[in-house]
């Protein structure tokens, strides 16, 4: 999750991407004490402006949150759970950002969250006009 969250602010990259002939693993016996795990060089570019503008941040990390909020569970499921709306509403939510239902929240890019974050202030926005209609009639 906490990925998906930066991700807005800065662009990180393998150095390997960049330097093809270096080696950008480090053993875990290269740290003292050492960790259980090996670790990787990363690049980190800041962006000029956030991927998210401000405004839409709410409904971010609102998705970010529901997305990542049942384990291992395809999107759909996620979202309806972290939503509280049907799984047929998340479905089409997806549908209509150009997403599959079954995919799971950690193989979404950030564009793609992106794309979601739009279709839903692009919902709400339909809906508060439905409703202002609604009760000026």
């Amino acid at each position: 999750m906490l990925d998906r969250a930066v991700s807005f602010y800065i662009r990180h990259s393998c150095i390997y991407t960049q330097f093809p002939n270096a080696d950008p693993f480090l053993a875990a016996n290269s740290f003292h004490p050492a960790p259980k795990l090996d670790s990787a060089i990363l690049r980190i570019d800041i962006y000029d402006q956030p991927l998210i503008p401000n405004e839409r941040l709410k409904t971010f990390f609102k998705l970010i949150k529901a997305g990542f909020g049942q384990n291992r569970e395809p999107l759909r499921n996620s979202l309806s759970a972290g939503l509280h709306v049907k799984p047929q509403e998340a479905e089409v939510l997806l549908a209509s950002a150009g997403m599959g239902f079954m995919r799971r929240v950690e193989t979404l890019s950030i564009e793609e969250w992106k794309g979601v974050v739009e279709k839903v202030e692009e919902e709400e926005q339909e809906g508060r006009r439905m409703r202002s209609r609604a009760n000026r009639n």
